[in-house]
C-alpha cells in the first residue's frame, strides 16, 4: 500500500511488515521504517534489500529463542516428541496434557524437504499469546511415513493472525525449500 504523510494516522499497520518512506516521519508508527531518496538510485535498492533481509532475519529470531533448539536428540520419534512437548509446556507455560487433554489431542503433522526431511507439528487450536518455534535435530535418523527424519519443528502459534505471523510462515517455507540452510542447521553446534 501507499499513502502520503497526511494519511499516515489512518493506516491499519497490522497489515504491513514495514514502511519505506521518501520523507522523514515525524510520528511514531508500529512497524520498522526505512527512509530512502525520493529518486531511487542503486544504493537505495541495496539499502532496501538489506533492510528487508534483516527484517525477515529478525522475525525468525523473534520466534526462536535460546533454549528452543534441541540438538542430537536420541530415541524413537514418539520419545523425542514427548520430550519436546514437556519442554514446550514449560517454556510456553501451557497446561499439562493430564489437566487439559482437549488442548493436546489434535495436531497437524506435515512432512517437508527431500534431502533433509523435516516433520512439522503444530496444534489445530492456538494455546499461546505469542508464536514460538522449537527445532530439534536427531542424532540418528528416525522413521516417519517411510522417510528418515533429520529434524522436527514444533510450532506454537498465537491465537490471532497478523502480518508478522504471515512473514514467519513465509520464512519457514523458504527455509524448508533451501537444502543448504537445512544442512547447516543439521550440522550446527547451537545448544
Amino acid at each position: 500500500g501507499s499513502c502520503d504523510v497526511r494519511q499516515l494516522p489512518y493506516q491499519e499497520f497490522d497489515r504491513f511488515d514495514c514502511a519505506i518512506t521518501t520523507v522523514p516521519l515525524y510520528r511514531e508508527i508500529p512497524v520498522p521504517v526505512k527512509q530512502i531518496n525520493f529518486f531511487m538510485r542503486n544504493e537505495d535498492f541495496n539499502r532496501i534489500r538489506r533492510f528487508l533481509t534483516n527484517l525477515h532475519r529478525n522475525t525468525m529470531q523473534d520466534y526462536m529463542k535460546p533454549g528452543y533448539f534441541f540438538k542430537d536428540e536420541e530415541g524413537d520419534l514418539r520419545e523425542i516428541i514427548e520430550r519436546m512437548k514437556k519442554r514446550i509446556i514449560t517454556a510456553c507455560q501451557l497446561p499439562y496434557p493430564e489437566r487439559d487433554w482437549k488442548a493436546w489431542d489434535n495436531e497437524i503433522e506435515v512432512l517437508a524437504g527431500e534431502e533433509y526431511p523435516v516433520l512439522i507439528m503444530h496444534p489445530l487450536k492456538s494455546r499461546t499469546k505469542g508464536t514460538h518455534l522449537f527445532v530439534c535435530t536427531v542424532k540418528k535418523p528416525v522413521l516417519y511415513h517411510g522417510k528418515n527424519l533429520s529434524m522436527i519443528f514444533m510450532i506454537e502459534t498465537q491465537n490471532k493472525t497478523h502480518s508478522r505471523l504471515m512473514v514467519f510462515y513465509k520464512q519457514i517455507r523458504l527455509f524448508l525449500n533451501n537444502q543448504a540452510e537445512l544442512r547447516d542447521v543439521k550440522k550446527s553446534h547451537i545448544n
